[in-house]
């Protein structure tokens, strides 16, 4: 199932796993809930299906192990933000879109502290912004009551 991305701008070399791969980072969830999700399916699908879809740059596979097979919950997210750092072997798997071959470039700094330095960035950035507008608007309040 391979989506037509002609239209998606930036994203277009995501498309149908070609151009891209999926980097398992270790220890790391999400704190969004309203991806678009899917029940009883593998990691190995889970990723498959954020690689088939142009939209789609992160997912999170939730599963409980039983034996040989684990099943779980998928959540696709168009957004790599608000992921924060978990215990290992908390059941759950975070997985990038990164561009294919990424991961081996030995001489670049790591893929995993490179995203999680942007998102840190961004997390910081909308906080940021956030009380600053709420400032501004206490500030700008307190001089129309005067």
């Amino acid at each position: 199932m391979v989506s037509d991305c002609n239209n998606e701008g930036i994203l277009s070399h995501f498309c149908s796993g070609t151009q891209a791969e999926m980097l398992e980072m270790n220890g790391v969830n999400s704190i969004l809930k309203d991806a678009p999700k899917r029940v009883n399916v593998t990691k190995t699908t889970c990723a498959n299906l954020c690689l088939n879809d142009c939209k789609c740059v992160a997912a999170l596979h939730s599963y409980v192990d039983y034996g040989d097979s684990s099943f779980g919950e998928c959540s696709l997210y168009r957004l790599v933000a608000g992921i924060k750092q978990v215990e290992r072997g908390s059941g759950s798997s975070y997985m990038v879109k990164v561009p294919k071959g990424s991961r081996y470039h030995q001489s670049k700094p790591s893929v995993k502290k490179w995203i999680l330095i942007v998102v840190g960035v961004v997390d910081g950035l909308i906080i940021i912004l956030v009380l600053g507008g709420l400032a501004y608007y206490f500030i700008h309040k307190r001089r129309n009551n005067s």
